[in-house]
């Protein structure tokens, strides 16, 4: 039972968003500490442009679930 609200928990989250964390941890695993904080700090600038970032961020502040795409596609400006 813990097992499915950890996994219900990830798959109310936007499946972009999720991947693009999961490749950053992976990749910054064989980094060293300076290159991988450099690397994060590129990595969210690249997650805070995709449509479902701010689609989190708006559905927060509206205070209602989000609509997630689960695409790449960045958010149009």
């Amino acid at each position: 039972e813990e097992v499915k609200k950890i996994t219900d928990a990830i798959n109310a989250k936007s499946r972009s968003v999720v991947r693009l964390g999961k490749q950053f941890f992976y990749e910054q695993l064989e980094l060293d500490l300076s290159t991988a904080y450099s690397y994060g700090s590129e990595i969210m600038v690249a997650n805070l442009e995709l449509r479902d970032a701010q689609e989190g961020i708006k559905s927060f502040m509206e205070k209602r679930k989000p609509l997630w795409s689960h695409t790449f596609e960045k958010n149009d400006k």
